[in-house]
């Protein structure tokens, strides 16, 4: 059977973005290209490439989707990658970056390196019970978690990623109340009433720097007991920091709906552990 012209493209594409990176030696080949389930703002497909010496590697290959609850830049997400290979961060390295739609892949993309570990689900129950043996043993799993918080958190304003916007606590509470109103659901006054506190309560004193914007560990993978890659930049940006831990505070982060599956703040620490100086 003839191989579809678009997968003949889209690894042709591929070879040519890793070959200008330096990814590829003579004689390696894109052997295939299989788009990965889910994706909201960003669609995910995995390279294979069997290399000269038969041996292979994998590639992750990150598509700007054509519809999503809100628009996102994917080339700033491109400069995230790129800036924090300067740091001790289990980030993969990203390289291939090509812009515009008129491409086998039907939309804007950047290759990045494929790392080892799998993401855990926390709306899944059986999902919890790695991270609650972590939480009861060695803690490797939290402790992976808020150094790699912390040392995110410390990019300066000044600092940071090229084309990343910037934004107040205010303007970002704008953004998602802008989110909710044009998504079209049924309205929700508890969630609109949540809005208005939040308009009415605005924190003082923020410490501003690099926020991930999605920082879960959802958003992660873990490979033997440590988190082994840190994913999913594409609501990066420049403010006040404490939003990253706001965030994986709440009930939902530790996969709570109607019932509980786990106390564990984000699923992986005791609020206590969690928030040490808070406790008491």
């Amino acid at each position: 059977m003839t191989e579809p012209d678009a997968s003949v493209e889209r690894k042709r594409l591929l070879t040519a973005l890793l070959l200008e990176a330096g990814e590829l030696a003579p004689g390696d080949l894109v052997e295939s290209c299989d788009q990965l389930e889910g994706g909201w703002s960003r669609f995910s497909h995995i390279a294979r490439v069997r290399c000269d010496d038969s041996s292979e590697r994998q590639y992750v290959v990150r598509v700007k989707a054509p519809y999503g609850l809100f628009d996102t830049d994917l080339i700033a997400e491109y400069n995230v990658f790129k800036a924090l290979e300067q740091l001790e961060l289990p980030t993969p390295r990203a390289f291939g970056l090509r812009t515009g739609t008129d491409n086998p892949f039907g939309g804007e993309l950047f290759v990045m390196e494929f790392l080892p570990g799998r993401s855990p689900n926390v709306w899944r129950r059986r999902d919890h019970e790695g991270l609650r043996a972590d939480w009861d043993g060695a803690r490797r799993i939290a402790q992976d978690l808020v150094t790699y918080a912390a040392r995110i958190h410390s990019v300066s304003a000044d600092k940071a990623p090229p084309g990343l916007p910037r934004l107040s606590f205010a303007e970002q509470l704008d953004t998602w109340r802008d989110c909710y109103r044009e998504a079209g659901f049924n309205r929700d006054p508890v969630l609109e009433e949540a809005f208005d506190w939040l308009a009415d309560n605005a924190p003082g004193d923020a410490s501003h720097g690099l926020v991930h914007g999605d920082f879960r560990i959802g958003n992660m993978l873990i490979d033997a007991g440590r988190v082994s890659a840190i994913l999913d930049w594409e609501l990066a940006y420049i403010g006040d920091v404490r939003f990253d831990l706001g965030y994986i505070a709440t009930d939902y982060m530790a996969g709570k709906h109607l019932r509980p599956k786990t106390e564990l703040l984000g699923a992986v620490a005791d609020r206590e552990g969690f928030f040490p100086s808070t406790s008491g």
